[in-house]
């Protein structure tokens, strides 16, 4: 009897192994026969692709392809319904479904659809689907919440959202308050938009509403925006915009403040001039090089006697009150110059670059000058320039000048009578 029992279980274990081998060798048949299809769709065409969905009929995937390259409108749709029977969750098909119904004019049909996408996948996708589809239905509401709804996402494409956004109403303000979700991702993207895409003027006041939101990343194109502001002749906004960006410590500068002792960027050269809007513009040219110890107050151009013949080797750009009377105080050291000359400054009409509203004495005719323009403008925007400008009948300047000392200031402001 124990030699029967033991006969059985022995026969029992072999069957066992048995079925196990051909379960195996049945799941590696059918994971040839994925592998197969995999391969025949990924070639994309239409006859490789339907032969992957004989092989597996009901494959979402396989289907949505199909759906694309049948070339069957109802074909189209039938793959379409069958991959979302076979899998709910696949937001692109229930995407796909909404926009043929829209475009077959069943737009009840059209908004479920895109709505069941919504539902199973709160990605951007969805979203973007359901902002664009109450857009070309004129549907505010609709429009306005999902606009919020899609960039609320971090890894959201807002710059399609924002330029729906501004086709939908091209006011700055508006979109902020209904289009734009209050976190700070979403706010400083559109910041981003609004200073690169969109005209300088017409955006300022939400430009500065939204500057809490911007970071590091973002002062280059700060920077340019506030360019644009003065290409437009509004430089109080520009020079609003300067003075955030220095508070912020965006940019190594004191604010420029229209009553201070000194209304000059950056005029000790502590940072080598940039050229960026209010600090200073130096000229790259053969001959003409420049130096700035740390140890030392001194900024030096050397002049190698290479130089062009005219140029303008520093300027900077100064805000400015119209009618108000303003004084330039300089030092200047002009080291082996003599005797040709040619090197002053200059304070000049932005509107008229070549009309001087005060011009200081050749700067190379002296070791050492300490002097002062004064001048009164028009117009809110001046430019102070160092020119060269080799006299006739001289050979060009061979000399180190050694600037230092500058200022500029309005005598008649509460704190410098």
């Amino acid at each position: 009897m124990l030699r029967l029992s033991t006969a059985a279980v022995h026969v029992s274990r072999l069957l066992l192994c048995g079925a196990a081998g051909l379960l195996a060798l049945a799941g590696s048949l059918w994971s040839l026969v994925l592998g197969y299809s995999d391969l025949e769709f990924r070639r994309g065409n239409a006859a490789d692709v339907a032969l992957a969905l004989r092989a597996a009929p009901m494959d979402a995937g396989y289907l949505a392809q199909w759906s694309l390259l049948t070339g069957n409108p109802e074909e189209s749709i039938r793959s379409l319904e069958k991959a979302v029977s076979y899998n709910p969750y696949y937001s692109w098909a229930w995407i796909q479904l909404g926009l043929a119904a829209e475009a077959d004019g069943r737009n009840d049909l059209a908004e479920r659809d895109l709505w069941q996408a919504a539902s199973v996948d709160r990605g951007f996708a969805p979203r973007w689907a359901l902002c664009d589809f109450f857009f070309r239905r004129r549907n505010t509401e609709r429009f306005w919440y999902w606009s919020k709804q899609a960039l609320d996402i971090d890894d959201a494409e807002s710059g399609p959202v924002f330029r729906l956004d501004w086709r939908m109403d091209p006011d700055a303000r508006i979109i902020l308050d209904r289009g734009i979700p209050p976190n700070k991702t979403a706010r400083r993207k559109f910041l981003k938009f609004l200073t690169e895409a969109r005209p300088a003027g017409g955006v300022f006041a939400v430009v500065s509403d939204l500057l809490p939101a911007a970071e590091r990343d973002d002062i280059p194109s700060l920077i340019s925006y506030t360019s644009k502001l003065l290409e437009e002749h509004d430089v109080k906004q520009a020079l609003s915009l300067w003075n955030s960006l220095c508070e912020r410590r965006f940019l190594p500068f004191r604010p420029v403040l229209p009553d201070s002792a000194n209304i000059l960027t950056n005029a000790d050269f502590s940072t080598f001039p940039s050229g960026n809007v209010f600090d200073w513009q130096f000229l790259v040219a053969d001959g003409i090089t420049s130096e700035k110890e740390a140890s030392s107050r001194e900024f030096r151009i050397r002049l190698s006697g290479r130089q062009p013949e005219h140029c303008r080797i520093l300027s900077q750009r100064v805000a400015v009150e119209p009618g108000r009377r303003y004084e330039f105080y300089f030092h200047v050291r002009a080291i082996g110059a003599a005797p040709a000359g040619g090197l002053r400054w200059k304070i000049l009409e932005q509107s008229v670059s070549d009309r001087a509203l005060a011009e200081s004495p050749d700067l190379a005719m002296s070791d050492s000058s300490d002097r002062a323009l004064t001048f009164s403008s028009d117009e809110p925007l001046v430019t102070l320039a160092l020119d060269y400008d080799r006299p006739r009948g001289a050979t060009r300047l061979t000399a180190v000048v050694a600037i230092d000392q500058l200022s500029l200031r309005s005598p008649a402001a509460p704190g410098n009578r």
